[in-house]
This record gives structure tokens, C-alpha cells and sequence, in this order.
């Protein structure tokens, strides 16, 4: 949880909103985490849960971070059988969700 709200704040758009929802269906919860900042190419969506992947592109707020905040999510999903995700294009924001 942490890591997915802090990487929203970290790359929301001017707004600064960062929207979090939990839904019951199926069976399942899914959480999910929306920033509206520029959004990740198609092309690069595979890429960010490689550990130390870093994207290049300059921001408007400093962001800290080693890159593996990430591949740690995505271990930890993975070891609890979870479907997990990223919706997002060029300059449209991302939500990121998981379902348990």
C-alpha cells in the first residue's frame, strides 16, 4: 500500500490528486491507486517492475527513490497468487491495482 501511494504522490499531475479505492467483487478486493500525472508509455509498462528501473523523464517534484519499490510489490503479489497491474498512457496518469 505504501509504496503504490507514494509513488502516486510522487508523480501526480499539478492537481496533486491522488485517488484510492477498494472494491468487493467476485469473491475478491481490489485496491487501486490513480495519480493524474503524465502517465507511462506503453512501451516502458513491462519495464517498471524490473528492479532499479528508473524512468528518465524530469519532474516537477523531486522524487527519492532506489527503483525497487516496485519489483518489492510485485514479489510480494506474486507470492500471494495475486493478479496485479498498471492502466496507464502518455499523459493520462496510471492506476495501479491489485486484487486479493
Amino acid at each position: 500500500f505504501y509504496n503504490l501511494i507514494s509513488n502516486a504522490v510522487n508523480f501526480t499531475g499539478d492537481d496533486k490528486y491522488v485517488y484510492i479505492s477498494l472494491k468487493h467483487a467476485d469473491k475478491k478486493v481490489r485496491f487501486a491507486v490513480t495519480d493524474t500525472g503524465e502517465g507511462i508509455p506503453i512501451e516502458k509498462q513491462a519495464a517498471i517492475w524490473d528492479r532499479y528501473y528508473k524512468c528518465k523523464e524530469t519532474h516537477k517534484r523531486a522524487v527519492i527513490g532506489t527503483g525497487i519499490g516496485l519489483s518489492i510489490v510485485k514479489s510480494i503479489l506474486v507470492l500471494h497468487n495475486a493478479a496485479f497491474g498498471v492502466i496507464s498512457e502518455a499523459g493520462n496518469g496510471s492506476t495501479f491495482w491489485f486484487e486479493l
